[in-house]
Protein backbone atom coordinates (compact mmCIF):
# COMPACT_ATOMS: atom_id res chain seq x y z
CA UNK A 1 0.00 0.00 0.00
CA UNK A 2 1.04 3.62 -0.40
CA UNK A 3 0.03 6.89 1.22
CA UNK A 4 -1.41 9.63 -1.02
CA UNK A 5 -1.70 13.18 0.32
CA UNK A 6 -3.67 15.58 -1.87
CA UNK A 7 -1.85 18.79 -2.89
CA UNK A 8 -3.59 19.71 -6.16
CA UNK A 9 -0.53 21.49 -7.49
CA UNK A 10 0.83 19.10 -10.13
CA UNK A 11 2.14 19.95 -13.58
CA UNK A 12 -1.00 18.73 -15.36
CA UNK A 13 -4.64 19.54 -14.59
CA UNK A 14 -4.52 20.42 -10.92
CA UNK A 15 -8.03 19.10 -10.29
CA UNK A 16 -7.39 15.60 -11.69
CA UNK A 17 -7.81 12.92 -9.04
CA UNK A 18 -6.10 10.43 -11.37
CA UNK A 19 -2.89 12.39 -11.91
CA UNK A 20 -0.23 11.36 -9.45
CA UNK A 21 1.50 14.71 -9.76
CA UNK A 22 -1.32 16.19 -7.68
CA UNK A 23 -0.48 13.78 -4.83
CA UNK A 24 2.51 13.62 -2.48
CA UNK A 25 3.86 10.63 -0.60
CA UNK A 26 4.74 10.63 3.10
CA UNK A 27 8.04 12.38 2.41
CA UNK A 28 6.41 15.22 0.46
CA UNK A 29 7.53 13.93 -2.96
CA UNK A 30 5.01 14.07 -5.84
CA UNK A 31 4.12 10.82 -7.56
CA UNK A 32 4.51 10.18 -11.27
CA UNK A 33 1.49 11.10 -13.36
CA UNK A 34 0.39 7.48 -13.81
CA UNK A 35 0.69 6.56 -10.12
CA UNK A 36 -2.42 7.78 -8.33
CA UNK A 37 -4.67 6.20 -5.66
CA UNK A 38 -5.81 2.75 -6.75
CA UNK A 39 -3.70 2.66 -9.91
CA UNK A 40 -1.92 -0.58 -8.96
CA UNK A 41 -4.01 -3.67 -8.29
CA UNK A 42 -4.16 -5.08 -4.75
CA UNK A 43 -2.05 -2.36 -3.15
CA UNK A 44 -4.93 -0.92 -1.08
CA UNK A 45 -3.71 2.68 -1.04
CA UNK A 46 -4.45 5.17 1.74
CA UNK A 47 -5.81 8.61 0.77
CA UNK A 48 -5.71 11.64 3.04
CA UNK A 49 -6.62 15.29 2.58
CA UNK A 50 -4.47 16.82 5.30
CA UNK A 51 -3.37 20.29 4.21
CA UNK A 52 -5.02 23.57 3.23
CA UNK A 53 -4.83 24.25 -0.49
CA UNK A 54 -2.03 26.56 -1.54
CA UNK A 55 -2.37 29.54 -3.87
CA UNK A 56 -1.65 27.49 -7.00
CA UNK A 57 -3.62 24.42 -5.94
CA UNK A 58 -7.03 23.04 -6.85
CA UNK A 59 -9.50 20.71 -5.20
CA UNK A 60 -10.23 17.33 -6.85
CA UNK A 61 -13.04 17.15 -9.37
CA UNK A 62 -15.22 14.07 -9.70
CA UNK A 63 -13.58 10.79 -10.59
CA UNK A 64 -15.02 7.33 -11.28
CA UNK A 65 -12.34 4.89 -10.16
CA UNK A 66 -14.64 1.90 -10.60
CA UNK A 67 -15.41 2.59 -14.26
CA UNK A 68 -11.71 3.28 -14.86
CA UNK A 69 -10.89 -0.22 -13.64
CA UNK A 70 -8.75 0.96 -10.72
CA UNK A 71 -8.49 -1.17 -7.63
CA UNK A 72 -9.90 -0.69 -4.14
CA UNK A 73 -8.52 1.77 -1.60
CA UNK A 74 -7.82 0.96 2.05
CA UNK A 75 -8.84 4.32 3.50
CA UNK A 76 -10.13 7.76 2.55
CA UNK A 77 -9.64 10.43 5.22
CA UNK A 78 -10.49 14.13 5.28
CA UNK A 79 -8.45 15.75 8.06
CA UNK A 80 -9.23 19.04 9.87
CA UNK A 81 -6.54 21.07 8.05
CA UNK A 82 -7.90 20.46 4.56
CA UNK A 83 -9.74 23.38 2.99
CA UNK A 84 -9.50 26.46 0.87
CA UNK A 85 -6.36 27.96 2.41
CA UNK A 86 -4.81 30.54 0.06
CA UNK A 87 -6.36 28.93 -3.02
CA UNK A 88 -9.17 30.58 -4.96
CA UNK A 89 -11.17 27.33 -5.02
CA UNK A 90 -13.62 26.31 -2.31
CA UNK A 91 -12.02 23.19 -0.86
CA UNK A 92 -14.65 20.76 -2.14
CA UNK A 93 -13.96 17.07 -2.77
CA UNK A 94 -15.78 16.05 -5.93
CA UNK A 95 -17.89 18.28 -8.17
CA UNK A 96 -21.52 17.36 -7.40
CA UNK A 97 -23.52 14.22 -6.70
CA UNK A 98 -23.49 13.49 -10.44
CA UNK A 99 -19.70 13.76 -10.54
CA UNK A 100 -18.51 12.47 -7.14
CA UNK A 101 -15.34 10.70 -6.12
CA UNK A 102 -16.58 7.21 -7.00
CA UNK A 103 -14.41 4.69 -5.16
CA UNK A 104 -14.48 1.30 -3.49
CA UNK A 105 -13.08 0.77 0.00
CA UNK A 106 -11.52 -2.64 0.56
CA UNK A 107 -13.31 -5.46 2.35
CA UNK A 108 -12.49 -7.06 5.71
CA UNK A 109 -11.39 -10.48 4.46
CA UNK A 110 -7.73 -9.51 3.98
CA UNK A 111 -5.70 -8.72 7.15
CA UNK A 112 -4.07 -5.84 5.31
CA UNK A 113 -7.41 -4.12 4.89
CA UNK A 114 -9.22 -4.92 8.12
CA UNK A 115 -9.22 -1.27 9.21
CA UNK A 116 -10.59 0.01 5.92
CA UNK A 117 -12.80 3.07 6.30
CA UNK A 118 -13.81 6.58 5.31
CA UNK A 119 -13.32 9.20 8.03
CA UNK A 120 -14.55 12.78 7.70
CA UNK A 121 -12.96 15.40 9.97
CA UNK A 122 -13.81 18.29 7.67
CA UNK A 123 -13.48 21.24 10.03
CA UNK A 124 -12.47 23.56 7.17
CA UNK A 125 -13.38 21.85 3.91
CA UNK A 126 -16.21 22.56 1.50
CA UNK A 127 -18.79 20.06 0.26
CA UNK A 128 -17.81 16.42 -0.15
CA UNK A 129 -19.33 14.15 -2.79
CA UNK A 130 -18.60 10.43 -2.36
CA UNK A 131 -20.00 7.39 -4.13
CA UNK A 132 -19.49 3.77 -3.12
CA UNK A 133 -18.87 1.76 -6.26
CA UNK A 134 -17.84 -1.79 -7.08
CA UNK A 135 -18.90 -4.79 -5.01
CA UNK A 136 -18.23 -3.45 -1.52
CA UNK A 137 -18.78 0.29 -1.94
CA UNK A 138 -17.76 2.39 1.05
CA UNK A 139 -17.23 -0.25 3.71
CA UNK A 140 -17.35 2.08 6.75
CA UNK A 141 -18.10 5.81 6.82
CA UNK A 142 -17.72 7.87 10.00
CA UNK A 143 -18.55 11.58 9.99
CA UNK A 144 -16.73 12.86 13.06
CA UNK A 145 -16.95 16.52 12.17
CA UNK A 146 -18.00 18.65 9.21
CA UNK A 147 -18.55 22.36 9.44
CA UNK A 148 -22.18 23.43 9.40
CA UNK A 149 -21.92 25.36 6.12
CA UNK A 150 -20.72 22.28 4.22
CA UNK A 151 -22.46 19.01 3.35
CA UNK A 152 -21.35 15.44 2.82
CA UNK A 153 -23.31 13.86 -0.02
CA UNK A 154 -23.32 10.05 -0.18
CA UNK A 155 -24.48 7.85 -3.03
CA UNK A 156 -24.75 4.13 -3.81
CA UNK A 157 -23.25 1.47 -1.50
CA UNK A 158 -22.37 2.12 2.15
CA UNK A 159 -21.83 -0.68 4.64
CA UNK A 160 -21.71 1.04 8.03
CA UNK A 161 -22.68 4.72 8.33
CA UNK A 162 -22.07 6.65 11.55
CA UNK A 163 -22.85 10.37 11.59
CA UNK A 164 -21.69 12.22 14.70
CA UNK A 165 -21.37 15.85 13.64
CA UNK A 166 -22.08 17.74 10.43
CA UNK A 167 -24.65 17.93 7.62
CA UNK A 168 -25.03 14.71 5.63
CA UNK A 169 -27.39 14.08 2.73
CA UNK A 170 -28.06 10.65 1.25
CA UNK A 171 -28.84 10.45 -2.44
CA UNK A 172 -32.04 8.71 -3.52
CA UNK A 173 -29.91 5.83 -4.85
CA UNK A 174 -27.91 5.40 -1.63
CA UNK A 175 -27.90 1.98 0.05
CA UNK A 176 -26.94 1.70 3.73
CA UNK A 177 -26.56 -2.03 4.17
CA UNK A 178 -25.51 -2.98 7.68
CA UNK A 179 -25.56 -0.19 10.27
CA UNK A 180 -26.90 3.36 10.42
CA UNK A 181 -26.16 5.34 13.58
CA UNK A 182 -26.78 9.04 14.18
CA UNK A 183 -25.06 10.47 17.24
CA UNK A 184 -23.38 13.61 18.49
CA UNK A 185 -20.06 14.95 19.81
CA UNK A 186 -20.86 17.98 21.97
CA UNK A 187 -24.44 19.09 21.23
CA UNK A 188 -26.98 16.30 21.25
CA UNK A 189 -29.77 18.34 19.59
CA UNK A 190 -27.79 19.99 16.78
CA UNK A 191 -24.47 18.28 15.95
CA UNK A 192 -25.77 15.99 13.22
CA UNK A 193 -28.08 17.15 10.42
CA UNK A 194 -29.24 14.29 8.21
CA UNK A 195 -31.44 14.20 5.09
CA UNK A 196 -32.86 10.85 3.93
CA UNK A 197 -34.85 11.20 0.68
CA UNK A 198 -37.38 8.86 -0.91
CA UNK A 199 -35.68 5.99 -2.71
CA UNK A 200 -32.92 5.47 -0.15
CA UNK A 201 -32.40 1.91 1.07
CA UNK A 202 -31.96 1.67 4.84
CA UNK A 203 -30.97 -1.19 7.14
CA UNK A 204 -33.58 -2.97 9.26
CA UNK A 205 -32.58 -1.05 12.42
CA UNK A 206 -31.54 2.60 12.79
CA UNK A 207 -30.16 3.97 16.06
CA UNK A 208 -30.55 7.70 16.68
CA UNK A 209 -28.88 9.33 19.70
CA UNK A 210 -29.11 12.97 18.66
CA UNK A 211 -29.17 15.46 15.81
CA UNK A 212 -31.91 16.51 13.44
CA UNK A 213 -33.02 14.02 10.82
CA UNK A 214 -35.54 14.48 8.03
CA UNK A 215 -36.73 11.21 6.51
CA UNK A 216 -38.96 10.59 3.49
CA UNK A 217 -38.75 6.78 3.34
CA UNK A 218 -40.36 3.98 5.34
CA UNK A 219 -38.71 2.52 8.45
CA UNK A 220 -38.51 -0.98 9.84
CA UNK A 221 -37.16 -0.23 13.32
CA UNK A 222 -36.07 3.13 14.72
CA UNK A 223 -34.53 3.31 18.19
CA UNK A 224 -34.28 6.92 19.43
CA UNK A 225 -32.37 7.99 22.53
CA UNK A 226 -32.21 11.69 21.68
CA UNK A 227 -32.52 14.25 18.91
CA UNK A 228 -35.38 15.09 16.58
CA UNK A 229 -36.60 12.86 13.76
CA UNK A 230 -39.08 14.28 11.23
CA UNK A 231 -40.93 11.60 9.27
CA UNK A 232 -42.21 13.26 6.10
CA UNK A 233 -43.30 10.12 4.26
CA UNK A 234 -43.28 6.36 4.57
CA UNK A 235 -44.71 3.92 7.08
CA UNK A 236 -42.89 2.76 10.20
CA UNK A 237 -43.13 -0.76 11.58
CA UNK A 238 -41.48 -0.18 14.98
CA UNK A 239 -40.64 3.04 16.83
CA UNK A 240 -39.02 3.11 20.27
CA UNK A 241 -38.32 6.35 22.12
CA UNK A 242 -36.31 6.51 25.34
CA UNK A 243 -33.23 8.10 26.88
CA UNK A 244 -32.81 11.87 26.75
CA UNK A 245 -36.15 13.27 25.54
CA UNK A 246 -36.13 12.41 21.83
CA UNK A 247 -38.82 13.80 19.55
CA UNK A 248 -40.36 11.83 16.69
CA UNK A 249 -42.26 14.33 14.54
CA UNK A 250 -44.90 12.21 12.83
CA UNK A 251 -46.01 14.11 9.72
CA UNK A 252 -47.00 11.28 7.43
CA UNK A 253 -47.31 7.51 7.09
CA UNK A 254 -48.67 4.86 9.44
CA UNK A 255 -47.00 3.43 12.55
CA UNK A 256 -47.64 -0.22 13.34
CA UNK A 257 -46.02 -0.34 16.78
CA UNK A 258 -44.57 2.33 19.08
CA UNK A 259 -43.19 2.41 22.61
CA UNK A 260 -42.57 5.81 24.20
CA UNK A 261 -40.49 5.52 27.38
CA UNK A 262 -39.24 9.12 27.23
CA UNK A 263 -39.65 12.06 24.88
CA UNK A 264 -42.57 12.65 22.57
CA UNK A 265 -44.19 10.96 19.63
CA UNK A 266 -45.67 14.09 18.09
CA UNK A 267 -48.62 13.63 15.75
CA UNK A 268 -50.28 17.01 16.28
CA UNK A 269 -49.43 18.50 12.90
CA UNK A 270 -52.36 18.27 10.46
CA UNK A 271 -52.01 15.52 7.87
CA UNK A 272 -54.26 15.66 4.82
CA UNK A 273 -53.94 11.94 4.12
CA UNK A 274 -54.35 10.71 7.69
CA UNK A 275 -52.15 8.54 9.88
CA UNK A 276 -53.04 5.14 11.24
CA UNK A 277 -52.07 3.81 14.67
CA UNK A 278 -51.42 0.15 15.33
CA UNK A 279 -50.32 -0.48 18.92
CA UNK A 280 -48.99 2.49 20.95
CA UNK A 281 -47.61 2.21 24.48
CA UNK A 282 -46.58 5.18 26.61
CA UNK A 283 -44.68 5.15 29.91
CA UNK A 284 -44.26 7.75 32.72
CA UNK A 285 -41.58 9.92 31.04
CA UNK A 286 -43.19 9.72 27.62
CA UNK A 287 -45.87 11.61 25.73
CA UNK A 288 -47.98 10.83 22.69
CA UNK A 289 -49.60 13.86 21.09
CA UNK A 290 -52.48 13.06 18.74
CA UNK A 291 -54.15 16.48 18.91
CA UNK A 292 -54.33 16.96 15.14
CA UNK A 293 -57.07 19.52 14.51
CA UNK A 294 -58.07 17.66 11.34
CA UNK A 295 -58.59 14.54 13.49
CA UNK A 296 -56.77 12.41 10.94
CA UNK A 297 -55.12 10.10 13.46
CA UNK A 298 -57.06 6.84 13.52
CA UNK A 299 -56.58 3.48 15.21
CA UNK A 300 -56.29 0.45 12.93
CA UNK A 301 -58.60 -2.51 13.32
CA UNK A 302 -57.20 -4.50 16.22
CA UNK A 303 -55.03 -1.58 17.31
CA UNK A 304 -55.03 0.10 20.72
CA UNK A 305 -53.22 2.59 22.95
CA UNK A 306 -51.90 1.59 26.38
CA UNK A 307 -50.99 4.20 28.97
CA UNK A 308 -48.63 3.06 31.74
CA UNK A 309 -48.45 6.46 33.40
CA UNK A 310 -47.42 8.68 30.54
CA UNK A 311 -49.24 11.55 28.80
CA UNK A 312 -51.61 11.30 25.85
CA UNK A 313 -53.08 14.36 24.13
CA UNK A 314 -56.11 13.94 21.85
CA UNK A 315 -57.83 16.21 19.37
CA UNK A 316 -61.08 18.06 19.98
CA UNK A 317 -63.91 15.70 20.80
CA UNK A 318 -61.63 12.67 21.03
CA UNK A 319 -61.01 10.58 24.12
CA UNK A 320 -59.76 7.21 25.22
CA UNK A 321 -62.12 4.55 26.48
CA UNK A 322 -60.81 2.18 29.12
CA UNK A 323 -60.85 -1.50 28.26
CA UNK A 324 -63.37 -3.12 30.60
Amino acid sequence: MALFRWRGDGAGNKFDFDDGRNWHDETGTPYAAARYPGSIALTYDDVIFDEALGAAADDPAGYDAVTAGDTMLRSFIVAPAYGKGTSAVNGDIGTNIGAPIDIEIAHDTDPKTEDSEVIIEGDNCGDIFLCGGGVDGLLRVTVRNLKSSSTLYLDEKIGILRILKGPTTLDAAAIVATEFTIGYVTSQPTDAVVIIPAGTTLPATINCYGGRTTCSIGLTTLNMQGGKWTQNAGNAANIRLGGNSPKFEWLNGDIAYAEVYAGILDGNQPSAVGREIGVFKVYPDGKIDLSDDLQNNTIAVGGYIQNFGGTIAFGHGQKVLLIP
